[in-house]
């Protein structure tokens, strides 16, 4: 397929309607010609290619412009059909859920409060209760809360 201007016999182009050279397909394998915006054709410049090329002038009809609000909303509705199909032919798995592991956080079978031994801290009993002493012999409860010190190696309360 090429394109060619429309020339009359003294190879003049030929204008069409809004004053712009008339332009057609020519099909070099089945010798068949179309017209290109054929708003613009006027009669006589049909009349002419219809002469040059008998039987085998196809008349096309083009929109041309931005399609109208309603074109444009059918085609939305076009896609949003095809998307839909596509998600139905592919099948989705739904993924597993991770189960929680037995954790500390999860699984608590100790009924008591268990003393940790901390760097530079000594576990201590006063009192009927678990506490922490430091190097400068201060108690803490196991909030970190200070309760006492010893002084000589006795326990003074507060």
């Amino acid at each position: 397929m090429t394109s060619r201007w429309l020339k009359d016999d003294e190879d003049k182009l030929i204008f069409g309607k809004n004053g712009k050279k008339l332009r057609y397909l020519f099909y070099k394998k089945t010798g068949y010609v179309q017209t290109t915006f054929d708003n613009n054709w006027k009669e006589d410049a049909i009349k002419f290619l219809e002469e040059r090329f008998p039987e085998k002038v196809e008349r096309v009809q083009k929109i041309r412009g931005r399609p109208k609000k309603e074109k444009i909303e059918q085609i939305e509705q076009i896609e949003q059909i095809e998307k839909v199909e596509r998600v139905d032919k592919k099948k989705v798995k739904r993924k597993k859920e991770k189960q929680i592991k037995n954790t500390a956080a999860t699984i608590d079978t100790s009924d008591e409060e268990e003393m940790f031994d901390m760097d530079g801290y000594q576990v201590v009993i006063e009192d009927g209760k678990s506490c922490y002493k430091n190097k400068k012999d201060w108690v803490f409860d196991q909030d970190g809360i200070y309760i006492g010190h010893y002084h000589n190696g006795q326990y003074i309360n507060l």
